[in-house]
């Protein structure tokens, strides 16, 4: 509400969904002890700032917010809710969170369950964004491999990086997300994250070509596939047509034969995501797709014609 009447704009209609977890209101919040206060805060502070993304971006959409336990369980209740349609069928669905394929406490049958029902959203034309990660190449394990973020290595799902811009404001340019060491600390930091997934094939419909940097490292699907937001995208293409699952399209020619990705995303060519002190290496971007910014930052209006 503040930031709303902060920028003039319209209120939107925001509805908690609670499942399996009510969150804390702020008394409640300030009231815990400081570490545990702090995490809540922090948390807290990224559900606030998608609402106001949204709400920014589409002043007449009617946003759900959902809230399950950072569990396999929530995870998989969370999906399951969202597949029943009540309190409403999405046209998109945004999460920021995730875990490391490779996390000790992420099982393969976890994996699994999660992604058949990524599977399922997006056989009925609900495109899933989530977030490529915060911790570059890393992903917060430091085991001396690249990792990737789940559940944005799904093939069922649009990964979106994180971008920067760089330079003066007479001379700006944007360059992947890195701040050094290329992950959080308590210092500061953070990276966007990307790579090649150790734990699901790249799927037909992305045809690219980009080696993990980890030796003996499968062909697999590689993230992100954008660096943006398709949220306005989206509601325009469900009111007039069949709802569709987002990522495959970007892969895909128009109905003009020239790719989609060219005439609808600006490339982004500068920066990279390695981690440091473990891996110590990363992907780099460069001309075309990359595992860094994917095809880059989509041109709404273009990307919107095009498809």
């Amino acid at each position: 509400m503040a930031y709303c009447k902060k920028y003039s704009l319209p209120l939107p209609k925001v509805t908690t969904v609670p499942v399996g977890f009510t969150p804390l209101t702020l008394p409640e919040i300030q009231k815990l002890p400081p570490l545990q206060r702090n995490d809540e805060l922090r948390a807290s502070i990224e559900v606030n700032m998608d609402v106001q993304i949204v709400a920014g971006l589409c002043p007449q959409a009617e946003i759900f917010v959902y809230f399950a336990p950072f569990t396999q369980k929530g995870w998989v209740d969370l999906l399951n809710r969202i597949m029943t349609g009540t309190p409403a069928k999405p046209v998109s669905l945004s999460i920021s969170w995730g875990l490391a394929e490779d996390a000790l406490d992420c099982s393969v049958g976890a994996l699994t369950a999660i992604n058949e029902r990524l599977q399922a959203a997006a056989m009925v034309g609900i495109t899933v964004c989530v977030s490529s990660g915060d911790d570059g190449s890393g992903d917060e394990l430091n085991d001396g491999r690249a990792q990737v973020d789940f559940p944005s290595s799904s093939p069922f799902v649009l990964s979106g990086g994180g971008t920067m811009l760089n330079g003066s404001a007479a001379n700006l340019t944007e360059q992947a997300w890195w701040e050094a060491p290329g992950e959080r600390t308590n210092k500061g930091g953070g990276a966007s994250g990307g790579g090649v997934s150790v734990v699901f094939p790249r799927p037909k419909w992305q045809n690219v070509q980009v080696r993990s940097v980890n030796t003996g490292g499968i062909d697999g699907r590689v993230l992100p596939d954008v660096a943006a937001l398709v949220a306005r995208i989206n509601a325009n293409i469900a009111a007039s047509k069949k709802q569709r699952f987002l990522a495959p399209l970007l892969y895909q020619s128009g109905a003009n034969g020239k790719p989609r990705r060219e005439v609808a995303c600006h490339d982004i060519t500068a920066g990279q995501n390695a981690s440091y002190p473990d891996p110590g290496v990363g992907y780099q971007a460069r001309t075309g797709f990359d595992a860094v910014t994917g095809w880059g930052g989509p041109d709404g209006a273009q990307l919107l014609k095009s498809l």
